[in-house]
């Protein structure tokens, strides 16, 4: 019976649902039978946890050219990431999903696209891309951008 008793209280305490308070003294004695008692520390220990990777800046390497324009920079630098993983030189193509996408945010150049847009030179520009990608998301929002979009949606864009 003791042995059960122990268990459930140790249980207990390592699920951290006994809380004890006392200004007498450090440490207060748990009675858990006639000859076993627990000695638990009064005043919880905190431990801060070091964190890495808190400025924009660090999570997202062309923040400050991002921040330059009046738009969501953590919608935007998550798109970023989304579509190139923050290579100023990504190009992606594809005959069957009409892509042929250039730099930072994907732009794409496909077909007449190539015509009505900058070139590709241009775009693999960090500063060019993410200018483009700002006029592109004044005129329609996040709509140009796939990942923005259901069913593939992976950024909430709004």
């Amino acid at each position: 019976m003791k042995y059960l008793l122990f268990i459930l209280l140790a249980a207990i305490i390592l699920l951290g649902m006994l809380t004890l308070r006392s200004e007498e003294s450090e440490s207060k004695n748990i009675v858990v039978g006639e000859n076993l008692f627990i000695q638990a520390p009064l005043e919880p220990i905190f431990v801060e946890p070091q964190v890495l990777g808190t400025k924009k800046s660090e999570r997202c390497p062309y923040y400050e050219l991002i921040a330059q324009y009046e738009w969501n920079t953590d919608v935007a630098c998550a798109v970023m990431k989304y579509e190139s993983r923050f290579d100023p030189e990504a190009h992606f193509f594809s005959h069957r999903t009409k892509d042929n996408s250039y730099g930072l945010f994907q732009i794409n150049l496909y077909g007449n696209l190539a015509n009505e847009r900058p070139s590709a030179e241009w775009l693999l520009v960090p500063e060019n891309n993410i200018q483009y990608a700002y006029e592109l998301w004044k005129k329609d929002g996040w709509r140009p951008w796939g990942v923005c979009r259901p069913p593939n949606q992976k950024v909430t864009c709004w």
